[in-house]
């Protein structure tokens, strides 16, 4: 017999278990209740991550459409933009 749990033979990487020796494990399981709230919990928070997701997704969506209209603006010369990247070059000096 083994002294500790990280002491059985089995419990190291790769090795595998035959349908008699996982007929003998004891798996504990919480309650139904538990095990429902759970659910809920994890289907909750994960709808507030896929929001999230959601929204972030159109604010590049947005940032690169806002990008592109930008530098088409500045290449058809809808604006001009010589002033702006003097300002940079001489940020990019002081730094």
């Amino acid at each position: 017999m083994h002294s500790q749990e990280g002491d059985h033979p089995k419990s190291r990487v790769n090795n595998t278990y035959n349908q008699a020796e996982l007929k003998r494990l004891e798996v504990i399981v919480p309650p139904w209740e538990e095990q429902k709230a759970i659910a809920f919990y994890l289907d909750q928070e994960t709808a507030k991550i896929d929001r999230l997701i959601s929204r972030i997704q159109e604010g590049i969506k947005k940032l690169k459409e806002y990008s592109t209209a930008l530098i088409s603006a500045a290449v058809t010369g809808k604006i001009d933009v010589r002033g702006e990247v003097a300002d940079m070059s001489a940020e990019d000096a002081a730094i």
